[in-house]
């Protein structure tokens, strides 16, 4: 068989064969798709960041539902810094659990302090190993400041709640706490998801996704950007304006009734042992790191809870505690017991056991010198 085609070019039928694709960049129009990408990916989040609205009044606190938008505790904390005398970090104690706002710690505090001088910068459920994880990847704007940092005794009342148990658990806030080491016998997550984990504390794109999809597109309804819009059809997802969620108490359920006196026995761990205050110990690392003044609120905690038995234990936990504040010179309050009836569980106070908490704190001598820059005269006339 003859072939005809004796003008084919052989280098370009080569070419053919080689790909199937349409089109193929050269080497100059792949710097160029690449340097178009890196743009995007590391430009994008922060002129959103400057787009976008976020206007916090004097009573505001992480709401609930953003709890685990880590990017937006970042760009707050940016915010109090620049606005705040004192910062205060904890858990749902400091967040305030069973009160609105406007009936927080820190709401009192400002209230006999007549200026609005504290800010919460709280996350209900953060324990002690997550709060160490947070301040590292995205406390970085707390630097130079008075910082109250409260420990929960809670974190301590069991093997569970200490991350101790061999059993897989369900960890508060998992993408905060160390995914090998120090290695934590309850969390089971899967190599590749722990990497993915990691890349997301240091890749600002991913973090901004995350931001999106919580705060935009996640209520108690939807949970993704692909439901939104089957939801709402005829609306911009992108408002450019940060939605604010009903800022209310995360609990109406009252677990402590003082009139029924029942107690109860905590397996409470050892303080040497404990790996939720050997996070804490770390993240007062971290504060202090950052050239912050860190003041340390240990508890309340409903001691009322409590047999005689078990509260001999509890007392030894809060002399360990105590005993290596003083040691490394740290200024804390430590207060005794609330009364009964201000109590809605094992450690988180009602409106009124802030309020007399807040009163106790704010005449704690090391409080006025630390916290309030006041001398022993001022002090007296208080």
């Amino acid at each position: 068989m003859t072939t005809t085609n004796e003008n084919i070019d052989i280098n370009k039928v080569k070419s053919e064969v080689f790909s199937s694709n349409a089109i193929r960049l050269s080497g100059t129009e792949w710097l160029w798709t690449l340097g178009i990408c890196l743009v995007v990916l590391i430009g994008l989040p922060s002129l959103w960041a400057t787009r976008e609205t976020f206007e916090p009044d004097s009573e505001y606190r992480m709401p609930y539902r953003l709890g685990y938008d880590y990017s937006h505790f970042r760009r707050y904390s940016h915010w109090a810094a620049d606005h705040y005398d004192t910062l205060m970090i904890g858990d749902s104690v400091l967040w305030g659990n069973y009160v609105s706002p406007d009936n927080t710690l820190t709401h009192y505090l400002n209230e006999r302090a007549g200026r609005q001088q504290f800010a919460n910068l709280s996350i209900s459920g953060i324990h002690p190993a997550a709060l160490a994880g947070l301040l590292r990847y995205y406390g970085t704007e707390i630097t130079g400041k008075k910082v109250i940092v409260n420990f929960n005794p809670t974190w301590l009342s069991s093997p569970g709640a200490d991350l101790r148990d061999e059993k897989e658990a369900r960890i508060n806030h998992p993408k905060l706490i160390p995914q090998w080491t120090p290695s934590i016998p309850g969390y089971k997550e899967k190599t590749a998801a722990r990497i993915d984990i990691i890349l997301q504390h240091y890749i600002r794109f991913r973090q901004w996704t995350n931001h999106l999809q919580i705060c935009y597109f996640s209520d108690d309804s939807i949970s993704s950007l692909s439901q939104w819009t089957l939801e709402h059809p005829y609306q911009n997802p992108f408002t450019l304006k940060l939605p604010v969620p009903a800022n209310k108490p995360h609990s109406t359920k009252i677990r402590w009734d003082p009139n029924t006196r029942n107690q109860f026995e905590f397996p409470w761990v050892d303080l040497e042992t404990s790996l939720q205050w050997q996070f804490f110990r770390k993240a007062v690392e971290i504060l202090q790191a950052g050239g912050n003044q860190v003041f340390v609120l240990v508890g309340p905690f409903n001691e009322h809870m409590l047999t005689a038995e078990n509260k001999k234990k509890y007392r030894e936990i809060q002399d360990g505690i105590e005993s290596w504040l003083r040691k490394n010179e740290i200024p804390y309050f430590m207060p005794t017991a609330l009364p009964s009836e201000y109590y809605a569980d094992a450690s988180h106070p009602l409106a009124k056991g802030y309020a007399v908490l807040a009163e106790q704190l704010y005449n704690t001598p090391s409080f006025q010198t630390v916290i309030l820059n006041m001398d022993s005269k001022e002090s007296d006339k208080e």
